[in-house]
């Protein structure tokens, strides 16, 4: 089973990475974090590679090659039905979830049904011969589940009232560093599209500020968390430089679902006037720092309960 899902996680970084080849540069998980992770009954979501991952399972009463396929495609139809599943139950943002647009599950299966790569498990004997298959399908890119929705985000992201931020110097060589918001012991929430902001509403880095390409979905951030086997051997700077990551710490999450990561106007505003980390938001070159899910995902329509170091007013919306 432990090799098992070392396959798994080899296949959905391959997968991952055939789906943005050519699109811009991989951005690696810094050294001593981890993927943050939803683990599911028949499946997964890796909110830092940015894949759903379903199972699916057929029996086999024979091991002739044309009943093995009528398995495997068997199973493959069970993983996508799961994959539409688990996707329906994923905050889009602020606002909704998948399961609240009108037909997703419509549009979720157009989707879904676009992908067939799979890694398959067969185990057992005739006429017990099962078929175990792991799908994977990505949130982002040109096929992903954000292509449902990436157009009417692009709108209402245009419309958020903003920040002044520094505009790059586009003399500077390409960054290689990142933005780290920290956000443990905060309830925030993971959601495709989230949005940072101040206190009083003010959007600091939302999908509008993220740089895309047509027909082409980028993430806005990475959620991760600390690997306990090899934690960050030191803390990014919290103060301005010109090279290494940048560090800040979420205030709150905000909004009615805690997906709002709401920065405190100081930390906001260094990083507004500061052209080198404007230009790492538009590269969406942001990892947010989550704290390990304990217990099963947030239910669709709540968000984790806010404890009374987090509990606080949501901010205005933008």
């Amino acid at each position: 089973m432990r090799r098992l899902n070392r396959c798994l996680v080899v296949f959905a970084v391959l997968v991952f990475a055939g789906a943005h080849a050519g699109a811009e540069e991989t951005l690696r998980i810094p050294a001593g974090y981890r993927p943050h992770v939803w683990k599911l009954a028949r499946g997964y979501v890796d909110w830092a590679e940015g894949a759903v991952v379903s199972e699916g399972q057929s029996t086999c009463r024979t091991d002739r090659a044309q009943d093995k396929a009528m398995a495997q495609k068997a199973a493959l139809n069970n993983a996508s039905v799961q994959a539409t599943r688990i996707c329906n139950g994923l905050q889009i943002d602020r606002h909704q979830r998948f399961e609240d647009l009108r037909d997703s599950d419509v549009h979720l299966d157009i989707v879904v049904g676009k992908h067939t790569n799979a890694a398959v498990e067969w185990t057992g004997e005739p006429p017990a011969l099962v078929c175990r298959l792991h799908l994977v399908v990505p949130i982002w890119g040109e096929k992903g589940i954000s292509s449902i929705v990436a157009e009417d985000q692009r709108v209402r992201a245009k419309s958020a009232a903003r920040m002044a931020v520094a505009q790059p110097r586009v003399d500077d060589p390409p960054p290689k560093d990142a933005i780290l918001i920290d956000a443990r012991e905060t309830p925030l929430l993971p959601c495709l599209f989230p949005i940072v902001i101040v206190p009083e509403g003010r959007v600091l880095y939302n999908f509008d500020t993220r740089q895309q390409v047509h027909g082409e979905v980028r993430p806005v951030v990475r959620y991760i968390e600390v690997d306990p086997a090899a934690p960050p051997a030191s803390q990014p700077s919290t103060q301005p430089s010109d090279e290494g990551p940048i560090l800040v710490r979420a205030l709150q999450a905000g909004g009615n679902y805690r997906t709002d990561i709401v920065l405190r106007r100081m930390d906001a505003a260094r990083i507004a006037n500061d052209a080198r980390a404007v230009r790492l938001l538009k590269e969406g070159r942001v990892f947010v720092i989550v704290d390990p899910l304990r217990g099963p995902p947030p239910q669709p329509g709540s968000a984790p309960a806010a404890t009374s170091q987090t509990a606080a007013p949501s901010p205005k919306a933008p």
